[in-house]
This record gives C-alpha cells, sequence and structure tokens, in this order.
C-alpha cells in the first residue's frame, strides 16, 4: 500500500478516535523566510508536527482533504466523475478496512502517538480556524 495512503487512512481512524491531544498552541512558532519555506520551533516533537501539519494546511490544504476523501470514499462528492475513480479504488483496496486491521492502541510507542495526536489537532484545528475551506462539510 502507498505510504501516503496509509498515513491519510490512519490520520482518518485516528481523527474519528481521538479527543485532542494536549499541544499548547502557544509553544509553537511556524516562521517563514524569504522563500516561504516554513521553519517550525516547539518545546516538544507534538509541538513540531503540530506545526508541520499546520503548515501544510496553509500551503494546500484542498490536497489534504482531497487525499482524505479518496481514501473515505468521498471524493466524488468534491470532484464529481474524477473523484470517483479514486472513491472505487479506495473500496476495492478495502483502505478503510485494511487501516482498521492494522492500527490498535498498541500499534505505536506513546511517543509516536503523540505526534500523530498533535498531527490530526492541527489538521482539526486549523478547519475550525477556517471553516470555509472545508471542502466537504460533513
Amino acid at each position: 500500500m502507498n505510504p501516503k495512503l496509509f498515513l491519510s487512512i490512519l490520520l482518518f481512524f485516528l481523527s474519528i478516535t481521538i479527543i485532542h491531544s494536549q499541544v499548547n498552541t502557544k509553544d509553537v512558532t511556524i516562521i517563514r523566510d524569504d522563500f516561504g519555506i516554513p521553519h517550525i520551533y516547539g518545546k516538544t516533537d507534538a509541538d513540531m508536527v503540530y506545526g508541520l501539519a499546520w503548515a501544510a494546511c496553509e500551503d494546500d490544504f484542498n490536497s489534504i482533504q482531497e487525499n482524505f476523501l479518496a481514501v473515505i470514499g468521498r471524493q466524488a462528492e468534491v470532484k464529481g466523475k474524477a473523484g470517483a475513480i479514486m472513491d472505487v479504488l479506495a473500496h476495492v483496496v478495502q483502505a478503510k478496512d485494511k487501516a482498521a486491521a492494522l492500527y490498535d492502541e498498541n500499534t505505536f510507542t506513546p511517543h509516536f502517538d503523540k505526534m500523530l495526536d498533535a498531527y490530526v489537532q492541527a489538521l482539526n484545528d486549523y478547519a475550525k480556524k477556517y471553516p470555509k475551506k472545508i471542502l466537504l462539510k460533513n
């Protein structure tokens, strides 16, 4: 399975099951240089991951959402026929079922779980701050 597809699936399931991680967003600083490259600073690894996800949302929130929608089989609702192809593919490869089978509470270390939580928190916080950028409201 494509690593990006797997991570998207994993993040989908984490976003459903995780209430809210403990990243203090005041500890995250993103400074963009003259080329627009984000330099991310934080007190913990989770802070850094939160900043990375936030910067990714700033750069291309649509693509993040489109990948997510493709994995859960709902891209056609946004992209029409072009998205339907990805929806069928996600169904054929049973993307959601495979991710669910591979992930449980003991799949990753607690440290890595915190980083995944931070990534999901950033995506959710960005969506909450910019609701008009959400492609599919429900």
